[in-house]
Order: structure tokens, then sequence, then C-alpha cells
């Protein structure tokens, strides 16, 4: 038991919980990808990352990745924002995010990366297929390198002059997609 003064200087938001945990981390770099998964190119705000599990795990995804360059996976925002689905869903830290590309698409899933100036919309793709979704930084999109090993470049499409959306919607967008796909 501390004071409150104690918890506030602990935490990093305006009204602690009250309850603080110190955990060790177990990084892995290990993920088992079998029908589905996403990965992350550079990804830097944490919320954005905290909600793309959040809908992960609501998806039934087998895992995610995210490159080195990302967001910390085990920033306090990030596991906050996932509303502790961040617990539930396996995630993995990639220091080449393209040799995890390579080695799912040599398994036999099919990469997906989403990019604004594709002629293919995200729902003319066969996504009951096992894919591997790629998704890229809020303001410079998915490195040429990853888009360049993508089975499939495809967007979502805009009207009204929008320039782009946020990560975790077009996320959500597809991930929603490829369940409504697989259900019917």
């Amino acid at each position: 038991m501390v004071s409150a003064r104690v918890i506030q200087s602990l935490t990093t938001t305006v009204n602690p919980d009250g309850v603080v945990a110190i955990a060790p981390q177990s990084e892995t770099n290990f993920l088992k990808i079998k029908t589905l998964g996403i990965a992350l190119d550079k990804i830097q705000d944490p919320g954005n990352l905290g909600t793309i599990i959040r809908t992960a795990t609501a998806t039934n995804i087998d895992g995610l990745f995210v490159s080195r360059d990302s967001v910390d996976l085990y920033h306090p925002k990030v596991v906050r924002s996932s509303a502790g689905e961040w617990f539930n869903l396996h995630k993995a830290i990639s220091e080449n995010l393209k040799t995890e590309v390579l080695q799912l698409q040599s398994q036999g899933l099919q990469v997906l990366a989403t990019v604004p100036n594709s002629t293919i919309n995200y729902w003319q793709i066969d996504l009951r297929k096992p894919t591997l979704i790629v998704m890229g930084n809020e303001g410079s999109g998915i490195s040429r390198d990853l888009i360049d090993l993508a089975d499939y470049s495809v967007k979502i499409p805009l009207s009204n002059g929008v320039e782009s959306l946020n990560v975790a919607i077009s996320t959500a967008i597809i991930l929603y997609e490829v369940q409504r796909q697989r259900q019917s």
C-alpha cells in the first residue's frame, strides 16, 4: 500500500486506477501465422497500435508483427488503448519485417499491402485464403521493399478529397472484410 501521491508518480495517466504492477517482459520474435496475420511497418502512434491490437483480437487473427522501428509494443499507452486485449493477442517485434513477410509468403500466405494509388479495392481480393495484411506508417505508408513483395496492393477508396484514413481504422476495415468473406 502506498499513498495516492506515490501512485501518481508511478503512472502515466492523469487519474490512475490505483493499482500498479511490474512484470518481466518476455519478448518474442517468433509467431506462427496460419490463416490471418498483420505486419505493421513503422507504426508511430501508441493509440493506433493499441487499437489495432484490440481490433485484431476481436477479429480472431493468429498474430501480429511490428517492425523494430515502430512504437514500443510495451508502451503503457499501447497496452491501455488495447483495452486489455494486449494480453490476448500473439505478437512479436520483428528485426526484419521483409524477412518475416517472405517467410510467411513461402508458407502459402498471400500478402496484401495497402497503398493509396492502387487500382484494386480491398474487397476485390479473395480474403478467404491465408493472408498477411501489411499496414504502414501513419504519414509515409508502407516501405517500398514491402510493397514490392506483396501479391496484391489494394486501396480503401476515399471520396470528397480525403487524403487518407487513420491506420487503425484502415486495419479494422480490412479485418472486418476478411471476417465477412470468411463467414459467407
